[in-house]
């Protein structure tokens, strides 16, 4: 397991990322506005206001599904990046394979018992990132997070 789950090329992939999608909207955009354009000057009113609502129609969809996993993932990879770290050691008492949304980024839940085994008061929840590849963690397992806020920066077995 790495030490370490964020360095600056995570961030360099998070901007072409950014680039390629603000890159495919204005591709998809450009011939709309055109359109648009053409029939501004041809005073053609009914094309206007169908192109207009077809454009920006494309524009909230293409923003909301492409544009904005990509800029959530930036705020957290920056926050993570920049913010204060923690380190935890315990027991691990589950990860999940399934997935969770928290701040507009997908994550898999890791369960770490910091106390005496089996009491639930001292279970501390992580968010893992589905992004980054995936630890081979078994329940009994003693492991040192490191954490910002609750999120895994760091993993390694104890």
């Amino acid at each position: 397991m790495d030490e370490k789950l964020y360095t600056p090329k995570d961030l360099e992939e998070n901007a072409r990322q950014l680039k390629s999608e603000w890159l495919r909207i204005a591709l998809y955009s450009a011939p709309l506005l055109a359109l648009l354009i053409f029939s501004l000057v041809r005073r053609m009113e009914v094309v206007t206001i169908v192109v207009t609502i077809v454009w920006g129609a494309l524009l909230i969809f293409l923003c909301s599904l492409r544009l904005g996993p990509v800029y959530a993932y930036r705020r957290y990879l920056r926050e993570v990046t920049t913010g204060l770290s923690r380190r935890t050691e315990g027991v691990v008492v589950s990860y999940a394979q399934d997935l969770t949304f928290k701040e507009g980024v997908q994550f898999h839940v890791l369960v770490v018992n910091v106390g005496q085994k089996g009491d639930e008061e001292d279970d501390r929840m992580f968010y893992y990132d589905h992004c980054k590849p995936q630890p081979e963690l078994s329940a009994g397992e003693r492991v040192c997070v490191t954490s910002h806020s609750n999120f895994v920066i760091g993993l390694t077995r104890a």
